[in-house]
């Protein structure tokens, strides 16, 4: 599967791409392969938190506030997740 943007917009409801409510994010990175995927958003020109990343047992959690349009998820190799704000 090539990874080029195709512009098409995909609803992620009740897949393994559903971050609408809280997920361990391991428990699906080994099934897919991990992710780098662009999500789109509606932040209406307003800042708002449009992502949020935990680990508990490390106390550390990690909040995205943005009022662009899309933000995009990759795991790498496991070991990091990087959360970017994506401009126009």
């Amino acid at each position: 599967m090539k990874k080029i943007p195709s512009g098409e917009i995909k609803f992620v409801a009740g897949t393994d791409y559903d971050f609408t409510t809280p997920v361990v994010l391991s428990s699906r990175i080994e099934k897919l392969g991990g992710y780098d995927h662009c999500y789109t958003l509606d932040p209406g020109g307003k800042m708002y938190l449009s992502a949020r990343v935990s680990v508990p047992e490390k106390k550390r959690s990690l909040q995205v506030y943005t009022n662009q349009p899309a933000i995009q998820l990759y795991t790498g190799n496991y070991l990091s997740t990087t959360l970017s704000p994506m401009e126009k």
